[in-house]
């Protein structure tokens, strides 16, 4: 892919004769650009109008589908906050606004503590890369293996004299096939762990640990996590190599980045439900340093990375150097900004630089408009064909483009709490329980009501004006104070009856407390989630059991599973696996080039990888009680079961604890030297004159030198010496012969 500041003049020609006039793009008045300050190309208005005008369609659609209206009560019930209609009529009742029940708050909590365990059992990596059944390996380990299974073929024919026919050749092929498998597997898992090494290289350098857990946050209010990565970024990076006193030094390095997305900032299409659907813009933010570290000149494939207009970001810099640019939002958004406390904030008072970035396809004539003439892969851009892109637009300049190579895809993943397939956003888990969550609050407000009449005298008075005091404190209940009436005034006598007196108000307090129960039971049944989980409402039966307690709460923990797995399948898997897939592309130091499969070792990986260890702990009991089949398969065999063992249980420095696979070479070289030694000389012993009560005799040394000098050969040493495993007796005698 070739930019304009990389191609020659004729190209630059034709890209430059391809591009419309100013007055020609829509909403880009000749007079509105020239009173621009910031020096930029038609090309990328092309690109930056078209982008702007994608994001105010996708806006207009959320707002009237109502996506933010629901995330944002979602946010408000996890928090227990009420909204304004409610807030009026707890302060005409006299009740605090902050009175409420944080039942989806609580549960809301319970849900993400138990997603972050994802982390939390197996270190900062959530996944293990491995080869697929059929790994891709280079041609030459199969003809290596290829080549070795014919010279056996060819020395089976030598000792038989026996020639076999075609169908025989073919079933000494297919009866080796697995052993070629096996060569295949063996070296695909050594090449792919320098690549899961580099893959968990990237993710720690990366920080990948807090972008996951802020989008599980997401995920837990709004429903709906949404990640981005990885995404080519240059940062800082500590350089330890210079030496010298300080010994540490700052540089600016190219690498790649994760990040978690606010649900809020996300616009997808119409109709969209998958991240691959249709056009999505995101709402991004940058400061004005990291805006320009990444537009600074780090070196790099722009194939991979994509270009940053530097002479426009710099014009933005001169023109913002604080920051301080916001988008022209719609209504919508300012009810978002209202919500995290920025309705209030002037574009002068923000340090950030708010843009869009924008994922989607576009034509090829766009393209081309704009000095685009290459793929990724050096075709040329085709006018008629689509192509995907990721471009970045502050303050309406095109900022940033690059062209998604098709083989790895947008690095978007999403995830939903609740599926729901006929939405591109999920259901939250306070969606489900908006309504149990007014429940209790209402419930709340009547008991605090009803324990007010109830727990304090309601006195009535028939004549306040016969009152003798006429204090400002007169009606004020006190213990043991007196209230005085006048017997007449004016002549005119006191109403019959007493003047005054106490009403009793009926307690409902049980009733109350059993509405709050049955919304509780409700909550339980409904979210999932259940109060005996985190410890409270265990009531007795089964609960009170530790065995009763742990089926219970397995049986809670169903649907967080479910949950869990789809994190794993949707985000983590193939997050992993486009990474090593960009290493593999771009990286001349990974020598493997195929497919792989990515296993998950976080909550669900901890569950598969006990149900393993338990399946090579019984194997492993299974050879050792069977005197055979440790003959069969040896030390080696069970060395290597042992390993898997140990492997499964993350023991770190295995070689320390068990010969090395080289040792284990060694060892089974000098076995076979000492059973071909057992068996000559049980050979030998046989052949010698047996005589009754008495033991055989030896031959001499110099006698067994000679025969085996003449009969067997192969049993000579280097300098036609007899070799010392071959001869027999004690070792005094073996000694002489040497």
């Amino acid at each position: 892919m070739y930019y304009t500041s990389v191609m020659d003049e004729i190209k630059i020609d034709v890209a430059t004769a391809l591009v419309p006039s100013v007055k020609d793009i829509p909403g880009s008045p000749e007079s509105e650009t020239l009173d621009r300050d910031v020096v930029t190309t038609p090309q990328e208005m092309t690109l930056a109008r078209f982008v702007y005008n994608a994001f105010l369609s996708n806006e207009q659609f959320a707002v009237r589908q109502g996506f933010h209206d629901q995330m944002r009560e979602s946010w408000r019930v996890c928090r227990s906050e009420y909204t304004p209609a409610e807030k009026n009529k707890l302060k005409a009742l006299g009740i605090p606004d902050d009175v409420s029940e944080p039942v989806v708050g609580l549960r809301k909590f319970i849900a993400l503590s138990q997603l972050k365990e994802i982390f939390s059992t197996s270190g900062n990596f959530p996944a293990k890369i491995t080869s697929t059944s059929k790994p891709d390996v280079p041609p030459y380990i199969t003809a290596a293996f290829l080549k070795q299974m014919l010279d056996e073929l060819v020395q089976v024919i030598q000792e038989t004299g026996v020639e076999p026919d075609e169908a025989q050749a073919a079933e000494f092929g297919r009866g080796r096939m697995a052993e070629l498998l096996n060569s295949e597997r063996e070296h695909a898992r050594d090449e792919i762990e320098l690549l899961e090494h580099r893959v968990r290289d990237d993710f720690e350098e990366a920080n990948f640990i807090d972008p996951f857990n802020l989008g599980m946050e997401y995920l837990t209010v709004f429903g709906t996590g949404i990640w981005e990565g990885p995404i080519p970024c240059v940062r800082w990076k500590n350089d330890w190599s210079k030496g010298g006193k300080t010994k540490i030094s700052r540089k600016a390095v190219k690498g790649i980045a994760f990040r978690a997305i606010n649900p809020l900032d996300v616009y997808p299409s119409p109709d969209q439900t998958e991240i691959e659907d249709g056009a999505i813009c995101i709402k991004i933010r940058f400061s004005p340093q990291d805006l320009w570290l990444n537009a600074t000149e780090v070196g790099g494939d722009e194939a991979e990375d994509g270009i940053w207009f530097r002479d426009t970001i710099e014009g933005l810099l001169n023109k913002y150097p604080n920051g301080g640019v916001r988008l022209s939002w719609q209504d919508g958004d300012e009810v978002n900004r209202e919500m995290r406390g920025q309705s209030t904030w002037m574009a002068s008072d923000s340090c950030m630089m708010e843009g869009i970035s924008y994922y989607g396809q576009v034509k090829g004539d766009l393209l081309i408009r704009m000095g685009v003439i290459k793929t990724h892969d050096g075709k040329t851009v085709s006018s008629d064909d689509y192509y995907e892109i990721n471009a970045v637009v502050i303050d309406n300049y095109c900022v940033y483009c690059r062209v998604i190579n098709p083989c790895l895809g947008r690095p978007l993943f999403k995830a939903q709490f609740y599926d729901a397939t006929d939405s591109f956003f999920g259901e939250s888990l306070a969606q489900r329980l908006i309504g149990y969550q007014r429940i209790m609050n209402g419930s709340l407000q009547s008991l605090i009501v009803n324990m007010n009449m109830t727990g304090a005298p309601i006195v009535w008075i028939s004549a306040a004006e016969q009152l003798l005091d006429k204090s400002p404190n007169r009606f004020k209940l006190e213990g043991g104070k007196v209230f005085a009436f006048k017997r007449n005034v004016a002549g005119v006598a006191m109403p019959s009856g007493a003047p005054m007196g106490v009403l009793r108000a009926e307690s409902r307090v049980n009733e109350i407390l059993a509405v709050m129960n049955m919304a509780i039971k409700r909550i339980d049944d409904v979210s999932g989630i259940p109060s005996y989980t985190y410890g409270q409402n265990v009531t007795g039966g089964a609960g009170r059991t530790y065995s009763g307690l742990a089926m219970l709460t397995e049986a809670a923990n169903r649907g967080m599973k479910m949950i869990v797995d789809t994190i794993s399948r949707k985000v983590i898997n193939p997050m992993v696996k486009m990474d090593a897939y960009r290493l593999m592309l771009y990286d001349n130091s990974i020598e493997y080039a195929g497919d792989v499969e990515v296993l998950p070792i976080g909550v669900m990986g901890l569950i598969l990888k006990q149900q393993e260890m338990q399946k090579v702990l019984q194997l492993m009991q299974i050879v050792a009680g069977n005197q055979m089949l440790v003959q069969t398969i040896g030390a080696r065999g069970l060395m290597e079961l042992f390993r898997q063992v140990l492997e499964t249980y993350d023991i770190a420095n295995i070689d320390k604890i068990i010969p090395s696979k080289s040792k284990l070479d060694l060892q089974d070289y000098v076995a076979q030297l000492q059973n071909a030694a057992k068996a000559q000389m049980a050979t030998m012993q046989a052949q010698q004159p047996q005589v009754e009560g008495m033991q055989p005799q030896l031959m001499p040394p110099q006698t067994m030198a000679e025969e085996y000098g003449q009969q067997s050969p192969e049993m000579v040493g280097m300098e036609g010496e007899p070799s010392m495993l071959a001869m027999a007796g004690n070792a005094d005698e073996r000694r002489g012969a040497g």
